[in-house]
């Protein structure tokens, strides 16, 4: 009888090691930081010259309008881009965060279209873009925390055209797309708490009051005071970037953040 394996190519086989070897190698990662120089290591493989992750957590009301945003950021490319861009940018009317918002599908750069030219900020973007020779790539964007997140890993071809790009993408994409997608799992699991960086206090004040505690029952058990607590939490909303303690629980809870 025939195996299944012997109608996989062999270089479906290998792209496929590829991804599980990215995956090992992300696993061991000692620190946020090591974890970021593997994933920009294991796409240079692929000629990706930079790297711009973003993870954003929406938090929604009573009437499904949403509010502020929690954002992580890491970034490869140059500072002096990222910092014109994030100086110059109305994010709402971000192209490529509306098309991350929109759904999961891959988003070509050169399916970017042409900038509005009643709109300075688009105009002003996209003039960014080619000044720094920003124009080649593709952003992955994903879902995570049952649809309360959104991720996006942003890839770079500093030395390809749209066409060379198109043409490694047929071949090599679910490869590249399977490493970015490691990544950002990698990085949520394993070094968030790198990022948001909680005391102990903070988080068991955060992890009583996701059980439903009031401030005055975690006082009693920390054996601290009433003032004591709220500070604490207050410090851990500020450092979750929250516009209020239920966000900030939220945060804390899809991001892993509570756990011992």
């Amino acid at each position: 009888m025939v195996k299944a394996e012997a109608f996989v190519s062999p270089l479906i086989r290998r792209e496929n090691q590829k991804v599980l070897d990215a995956i090992t190698q992300f696993r061991q990662a000692k620190s946020q930081e090591e974890l970021w120089q593997s994933a920009n290591q294991q796409l240079a493989d692929f000629g990706i010259g930079g790297i711009l992750y973003g993870s954003e957590l929406i938090h929604e009301g009573r009437n499904r309008l949403r509010d502020r945003k929690t954002t992580t950021m890491l970034s490869s490319l140059a500072p002096a881009y990222i910092e014109l861009k994030m100086d110059t940018m109305v994010i709402d009317d971000d192209y490529y965060y509306k098309m991350a918002k929109a759904g999961t599908n891959p988003i070509f750069w050169s399916d970017l279209p042409q900038p509005n030219a009643n709109s300075p900020e688009e105009l002003r973007q996209f003039e960014i873009d080619c000044d720094y020779g920003v124009l080649t790539g593709i952003t992955l964007p994903s879902r995570f925390g049952g649809g309360l997140g959104i991720s996006a890993v942003s890839c770079h071809a500093p030395n390809m055209s749209w066409g060379e790009f198109d043409r490694l993408w047929a071949e090599k994409g679910g490869t590249i797309q399977g490493i970015a997608c490691a990544f950002d799992t990698s990085l949520r699991e394993s070094h968030m708490r790198e990022i948001y960086h909680l005391s102990e206090r903070e988080r068991e004040c955060l992890l009583w009051l996701a059980a439903g505690l009031r401030q005055q029952q975690i006082a009693f058990k920390l054996n601290t005071s009433v003032k004591t607590v709220e500070k604490q939490i207050e410090s851990a909303r500020r450092k979750l970037k929250a516009s209020t303690v239920p966000q900030a629980i939220t945060t804390a809870v899809v991001f892993n953040l509570l756990t011992p």
